[in-house]
């Protein structure tokens, strides 16, 4: 199935050879939340980059044009280095595949979306020292 040039297709830039180091931060449920948290960054870039509840992205991995729809968010916030990444879950309207996507953004821009791993199956992870590691699968 083609794509019109116009629907916006985000990039996905899996740099995950890249180490950092990685912090789990949780705000407290008491504190007032700023317009600029990770999470409202994240969603923003996100749904400006749907078109009609879908996220087309072109995976790094396989080459193929993925056609994404929102499952959940995750509420989470890693921090990696000066870094923050938010993580959303989304599935693949074609192959029913489940892809959980990591938004990193810094100094509240995003500057790298992630596929971390697809149906349970990681892309890369963080180990005891924080940084993030391609998992050979």
């Amino acid at each position: 199935e083609s794509v019109e040039s116009d629907v916006p297709v985000a990039p996905v830039l899996d740099n995950a050879m890249e180490a950092a180091p990685v912090v789990e931060t949780t705000a407290p449920e008491a504190e007032v939340q700023e317009a600029n948290e990770p999470q409202d960054i994240a969603k923003k870039y996100i749904e400006g980059k749907m078109s009609n509840g879908v996220l087309y992205i072109k995976d790094s991995k396989t080459s193929e044009l993925r056609r994404l729809e929102l499952v959940q968010w995750q509420d989470e916030v890693i921090a990696v280095g000066d870094n923050q990444v938010v993580s959303v879950q989304f599935r693949d309207k074609e192959t029913e595949e489940v892809l959980d996507l990591d938004v990193e953004i810094s100094a509240g821009e995003v500057v790298d979306l992630l596929i971390r791993q697809v149906n349970g199956v990681p892309r890369y992870q963080y180990n005891e020292n924080h940084e993030r590691v391609t998992v050979s699968n």
